[in-house]
């Protein structure tokens, strides 16, 4: 009987296993720059236009305070700022889309998400005119520090009224990722409380 039993939980568990490996998405960091470009035509314009706003009135800030009870862990609270007359759209992903954005020495601190989830998906933020968009990170040191440093490689895009992420292409999310413009929102390094 518990050789049955025994057996049956084992292979309740590869079958569990193998379904969460279906549903995992990731993307890779290599430079597929040459493979896409063999396997996918050339594109003369990307179906998800870059904003073009000043970036004068878009602000990054945060504080950082060492965690109580956690003992070599900071908690940051930041907050993306909009100054413009326009609505700012911000491209990122569920599950910490937007602390993966985050720039900092990774030398000194290791970001330290709080959960992780099987997949993510990629969403549009907006932040209405004079708006914030606020959100928390957790960060581990690697060394002691009384002074953290972070920037913000802030996503802009245009929203059109019609797009949907979720329902987009595998290809043209990775395509549009690619072909990306870089706006670094850089932040003053600030004193750990």
């Amino acid at each position: 009987m518990i050789r049955a039993l025994f057996i049956f939980l084992f292979l309740t568990s590869i079958i569990s296993c193998k379904e969460n490996k279906a549903e995992k998405k990731s993307i890779s960091i290599v430079d597929t720059s040459e493979v896409v470009k063999k396997v996918m035509p050339k594109v003369d314009t990307l179906e998800i236009a870059k904003q073009n706003l000043s970036l004068d009135k878009i602000t990054f800030d945060f504080s950082a305070k060492k965690d109580n009870k956690n003992k070599g862990y900071i908690n940051i609270n930041a907050t993306l700022s909009n100054e413009n007359i326009d609505t700012v759209y911000l491209y990122t992903w569920t599950d910490h889309g937007k602390q993966y954005s985050l720039h900092y020495d990774t030398s000194k601190f290791a970001y330290f998400p709080e959960s992780i989830a099987n997949a993510t998906y990629p969403i549009v933020e907006k932040i209405s005119p004079g708006g914030r968009l606020s959100f928390t990170a957790s960060f581990l040191f690697k060394k002691e520090e009384n002074k953290i440093k972070l920037d913000y490689d802030f996503f802009r895009i245009e929203k059109q009224a019609d797009m949907e992420f979720r329902n987009m292409d595998f290809n043209k999310t990775l395509r549009f990722e690619q072909h990306r413009q870089k706006t670094i929102l850089y932040g003053t390094e600030k004193a750990i409380e």
